[in-house]
């Protein structure tokens, strides 16, 4: 098999992990690809060339663990003999070589129509549901790729939610679709049909207290957690939220600028990525939350030694159930580090080639959705 010790492409690459590997896109300039690595990342066991004509924007898990790629301004599904499934990356019509230009030939792909940039995907059993920029608007597809309808947000008095403007786009394993509006100092979480479950902010309390810009939320399957760079973390029960909500200052548990979230489902650790004062200097965290038996009693438990690094921008980062991906900015290029979930060592990492730092990196599965 082909050794993986740097990847070269032409644009940002995606990162989408299972439990039996690693799927990485990268541009050439014969199109772009999908390289399929061994689960330790030490070598590449099939390459995937697509049919498009842009880079990958962005990978996720579509209902019946079918591969879904962001392309071109929609969301693409490619089909294979064998399939590119989470637990059959390895399968047996992978095609395994010395040299990495083996590949499968080009993919019959179902594309979704839209002008717009597809920049989130997360899927349901029955759906999924795609973000598009500049509108914000968040469109509902079946599973065979048809567009049924857009997602509209609406209250008790089944009005619309005016003025959402959607930032992120998750999904609870309660098949519920968790909207970050940073702008607005909100979280929402609705049913996949847009009815409102509960709202999270601009005030987080009864009293008023009002809540600072969200960055980014993570469901515990549990609690509903979400990060404000300026706050710390909000903890909020996906069962009972109006009886149940409480904050954790970044002060109490070491924290000084949280701006981004995992969940090592595994562990039941909370990942969290932490700026630093110094310039452009960051911690990766790990932490069990422990519920206190009175208000306020909370607490995130650190778990290990923070993993420092040093990245130009902020960094981005992804959790499987027991391994981390981080991306970092550098000067010239930007790195992927894939570390282990307990302990946080680093077990691989790739050079990424282009200017610009990576934005994101995020994936879900089926039938796990983080």
């Amino acid at each position: 098999a082909a050794h993986p010790d740097e990847l070269v492409s032409l644009s940002r690459p995606c990162v989408l992990a299972s439990d039996e590997g690693i799927l990485v896109s990268v541009l050439t300039d014969e199109g772009p690809r999908i390289l399929c690595l061994s689960s330790d990342c030490s070598s590449i066991v099939r390459m995937v060339r697509l049919s498009l004509a842009g880079a990958v924007g962005d990978m996720c898990w579509l209902p019946d663990n079918q591969l879904g790629v962001c392309c071109d301004g929609g969301l693409c599904a490619p089909r294979t003999a064998g399939g590119l499934h989470p637990e059959k990356i390895e399968d047996t019509d992978a095609i395994h070589s010395d040299s990495p230009s083996a590949a499968i030939a080009s993919l019959v792909l179902l594309t979704l129509a839209t002008s717009e940039l597809a920049v989130s995907a997360g899927g349901l059993a029955d759906r999924c549901f795609i973000l598009d920029q500049p509108s914000g608007a968040i469109r509902a597809y079946d599973s065979r790729g048809s567009q049924i309808g857009r997602l509209t947000v609406t209250g008790p008095a089944d009005e619309a939610i005016r003025n959402l403007r959607p930032h992120r786009v998750r999904i609870c394993k309660q098949r519920r679709v968790v909207i970050v509006d940073r702008i607005n100092c909100s979280v929402l979480v609705c049913e996949s049909d847009g009815s409102l479950s509960f709202r999270v902010g601009p005030n987080f309390a009864n009293d008023g207290q009002p809540m600072t810009a969200p960055e980014d939320a993570v469901s515990t399957g549990l609690l509903l957690a979400i990060c404000s760079p300026e706050f710390g973390l909000y903890l909020v029960s996906l069962s009972e939220p109006d009886a149940w909500r409480t904050t954790v200052r970044k002060g109490r548990c070491g924290l000084v600028c949280p701006v981004r979230l995992g969940w090592l489902a595994s562990r039941k650790w909370l990942v969290v990525a932490d700026e630093t004062p110094n310039s452009n200097q960051y911690r990766l965290l790990e932490f069990v939350i422990k519920i206190g038996n009175k208000s306020g009693g909370e607490q995130l438990a650190p778990q290990g030694s923070p993993f420092a690094v040093q990245s130009l921008s902020r960094p981005s980062l992804l959790c499987g159930d027991d391994f981390v991906v981080l991306a970092i900015a550098e000067s010239v290029a930007s790195r992927l580090l894939l570390l282990t979930g307990s302990g946080l060592r680093l077990i691989s990492q790739f050079h990424v080639s282009g200017e610009d730092p990576i934005a994101d990196l995020f994936w879900l599965k089926q039938p796990r959705q983080l």
